[in-house]
Order: structure tokens, then sequence, then C-alpha cells
């Protein structure tokens, strides 16, 4: 199987997935926080050719705009519709999130109702979190050089 990167541009940020391409039904996959796309190359191997797969880097990670200017849930929402709005204008498809994904996942589905037929949420935390705890770690992540100097570097 041979997976097409693929971009769709969502207020001047930059949404990059893989895509198995087919005809069959979709499944969107969103990766958690600090992962990407590749994560679920395993999980969309196993499902293809049955399901169409959508391996979506979401917007600070992979191969997507690295710092968009909005990290905001709706802009996170606003991003997978506009993946849903090419792989599958005209059916729902379904989402599976992971953490952060899985958050995405439900507010997407929340949003648009009308575009998911089903959810798969891996390690779901529906409150969203505390504030502080997210500026906390926003500020960790932030912290690491961007690239890291070196593999050791980014080992330790």
């Amino acid at each position: 199987m041979k997976f097409s990167r693929e971009t769709v541009g969502q207020s001047g940020t930059r949404i990059s997935y893989l895509d198995t391409g087919g005809n069959a039904p979709v499944v969107v996959f969103l990766h958690g926080l600090a992962g990407s796309a590749q994560e679920f190359i395993p999980s969309a191997e196993a499902l293809w050719p049955e399901y169409r797969c959508v391996l979506v880097d979401q917007r600070g990670h992979g191969h997507s705009t690295r710092v968009p200017s909005d990290m905001g849930r709706q802009a996170f929402v606003d991003d997978v519709a506009a993946v849903i709005d090419v792989v599958a204008s005209s059916h729902p498809v379904v989402l599976v999130g992971q953490s952060m994904g899985a958050h995405t996942a439900l507010l997407t589905a929340a949003a648009h109702p009308q575009r998911v037929a089903g959810l798969v949420l891996l390690e779901a935390d529906v409150h969203g979190g505390d504030l502080e705890e997210a500026g906390a770690l926003g500020a960790f992540f932030r912290s690491w050089p961007t690239p890291f100097g070196s593999m050791a570097d980014a080992t330790e």
C-alpha cells in the first residue's frame, strides 16, 4: 500500500495528511499531542482496502504548519472539517482520535454531526483539561529547541 501526502490550506495554515485513496468509506485518524500521522500507519494498513484511510498531521505537528497563529480548539476542528471537505464531501466519515486527537474528534463530531458517522476515542478526556496545566505543558514544549541539535539532544 502506498500513501500520498496531501495538504489543505486553512486560515493561513497548511494541514498535511496521508491518504490511501480509493472509493471506500473514509476513516480519518487524529494523533495526540506531540505526535504525527505516522503513528497510525499500521492501523491504516490493517483497514485498507476496505476503508480509505486519511491520517492527519494536526496543526503544529508533523508536516503541517509548525507554529500556526491560532492554536485554539476551534482551529483544530476547522482543520478536520477542511480535510473532510476534500476527502469525503458527500459522505460522513469515521473519526479515530488518540488523546488530543480524541478531543478534536469529539469537538468535530459535535460541531459537524452530519459529517461524522462514528467516533473511536483512544485515551480520551472529554472535559478538556485544566487551563493552568495546559499552559504549563505549552511552556514545556516551547522550551524545546526546534529542531534539536542532535539525536542525543532529543533523547535527553
